[in-house]
């Protein structure tokens, strides 16, 4: 179950409970186990409720408001992915990355793939936002020199700006909310480099925008434990349900498992 003192950076998922034991269950109504799946599952969807980008319009200290294309730039040209050395780097294309997570899901080369189009070269640290169905927030910071399908923008953070930072604010609400909105004009729901560009809001300093960059990433790291005890949970639930159900196990007569 989760402990804490309620800092979403300092809660913890414990582990331990082995799936295949019940005799690590501790005594009393095994609906207690049923219960905490809900409880981990909350903590879960919830460490990252909070809005980086609604917090900098309700007064950030530092934060200035500024247009994205003031703090970022679109590389420009494509490259062939059939040929050396680009058919051997990675591509990535929306399908590979997680909506609203930042999260890469598979690592294919541009050859696995049999890519004959035309592709962004990325660098490390930019940011790989997909301009097709904005509403699905899928973006990803590139960890290595790569490439993007035509499909996405590649964003390169000015001087000054955390990349990490960066990837929060296209990831954010008030940005799909924006993204969403100005997509829709073509009767398609894409967004196009100059709609982008135009989004604007609060940018803090670089010391401010790494203390809330290292933050999301501690509310990541506890969302992913606390993702793996659910999913922990939620298998020992269904073995205990099976248990209960078929008989093998029986709830002993004046043991309450109501509440």
């Amino acid at each position: 179950m989760c402990t804490g003192s309620g800092s979403p950076a300092r809660n913890k998922c414990g582990g331990g409970l082995s799936v295949s034991d019940h005799s690590q269950i501790p005594e009393g109504p095994k609906k207690t186990v049923i219960r905490s799946v809900a409880g981990v599952g909350r903590l879960a969807r919830g460490s990252r409720e909070q809005d980086p980008v609604a917090t900098l319009h309700g007064g950030v200290r530092s934060a200035g408001i500024a247009r994205l294309r003031t703090r970022i730039s679109f590389p420009e040209g494509q490259v062939d992915p059939r040929i050396d050395p680009y058919c051997s780097w990675t591509l990535i294309a929306p399908n590979h990355v997680e909506s609203g997570t930042g999260t890469l899901l598979a690592r294919v080369t541009a050859l696995q793939q049999g890519a004959i189009s035309g592709k962004y070269m990325c660098e490390p640290d930019d940011v790989i936002y997909s301009k097709i169905r904005p509403y699905l927030r899928k973006a990803v910071l590139a960890t290595e020199r790569g490439l993007c399908s035509a499909d996405m923008y590649p964003l390169r953070p000015n001087e000054g700006i955390d990349s990490r930072f960066l990837l929060a604010v296209v990831l954010s609400e008030a940005f799909t909310r924006f993204a969403s909105a100005v997509s829709m004009r073509s009767g398609f729901p894409k967004i196009n480099r100059d709609e982008m560009a135009g989004f604007a809001t609060g940018w803090p300093d670089s010391g401010e925008q790494k203390r809330i960059a290292d933050t999301l990433a501690a509310a990541d790291a506890e969302t992913s434990e606390c993702a793996k005890e659910l999913a922990k949970l939620q298998q020992l639930k269904s073995g205990l349900m099976d248990d209960l159900l078929t008989g093998r196990v029986r709830v002993p007569e004046g043991v309450c498992c109501g509440g």
